[in-house]
């Protein structure tokens, strides 16, 4: 990387680092950040939750076509290792359209008619950062009427991906320090009825079976079937895993303000 790039790229490590990086504006800061490396018409973030089959995206630039795109984008992306959010795709390291389609092979495609010509976009390109165990994390950056990423280009991306990464396990290691709320609705739009949703919410609280029997107002033996549902439905074996996978989930469950939800449209 020449002293210019360089300089360039430690300034915009030192912005994205900068005191008072936490998960609400993570990212924001990486737009800004990866914005600062490449140029684009614009960044997309989305987050895929395969577990529960749920698919947020935000952009950093205003377009009125987003959320009908993205609906589209939902439906089709499956059917294209360009878009299909598998992390190890191209050994993990960034990839771009022409690492799959020349570009007249790009505009052939339906995803790019129905997503790509609406928004103006010719050039895509992904970049991977691990979000955690349950999620997946691509930023997307996408050009109009240009050139496609340069060999320099994805380097630098490759580097920035690194960086992108370990902040985000920085935002995700402080707020796990900090107690969210765990609210009976939030376990039951992931999929717990509602009693058992009460029974997840006071044994995050600390409470015994023979507590939330006397709170419910129903047996332990039913406490413990409940207990007993909810670990099969998420995946756990203990009390202890059950409580960690509830403060998880109050933590990601919220999209950053600006996302769109397209869960409706996914198609894996």
């Amino acid at each position: 990387m020449p002293v210019l790039g360089i300089k360039r790229f430690s300034q915009a490590c030192h912005a994205l680092y900068a005191p008072g990086l936490h998960t609400g504006n993570f990212a924001a800061r990486a737009f800004a950040f990866l914005r600062t490396l490449v140029p684009a018409e614009f960044i997309a973030c989305g987050v895929l939750e395969p577990r529960r089959q749920r698919l947020t995206i935000g952009f950093d630039t205003p377009h009125p076509g987003f959320a009908s795109a993205m609906e589209t984008f939902g439906s089709l992306m499956g059917n294209y290792t360009l878009y299909n959010w598998n992390p190890a795709t191209n050994d993990g390291r960034p990839f771009c359209r022409s690492h799959f389609y020349t570009a007249r092979e790009f505009r052939n495609l339906d995803i790019y008619r129905e997503v790509y010509r609406p928004l103006g976009i010719d050039n895509h390109c992904a970049v991977h950062v691990p979000a955690g165990p349950h999620e997946i994390m691509f930023f997307g950056i996408e050009r109009a009427r240009g050139p496609d990423f340069s060999s320099d280009e994805l380097a630098s991306l490759e580097l920035a991906q690194m960086h992108l990464a370990d902040a985000h396990a920085l935002c995700r290691a402080q707020a796990e320090q900090v107690s969210a709320p765990i609210a009976p609705a939030l376990l039951v739009l992931a999929g717990l009825t509602p009693r058992e949703a009460d029974t997840l919410f006071w044994l995050t609280e600390g409470k015994s079976n023979q507590e939330i029997a006397l709170l419910l107002r129903i047996g332990v033996h039913t406490v413990k079937a409940h207990l007993a549902s909810i670990f099969n439905k998420i995946g756990v074996g203990n009390r202890v895993a059950a409580i960690l996978w509830a403060r998880r989930l109050a933590h990601t469950t919220t999209a950053p303000a600006g996302f769109i939800d397209v869960t409706a449209r996914l198609n894996l």
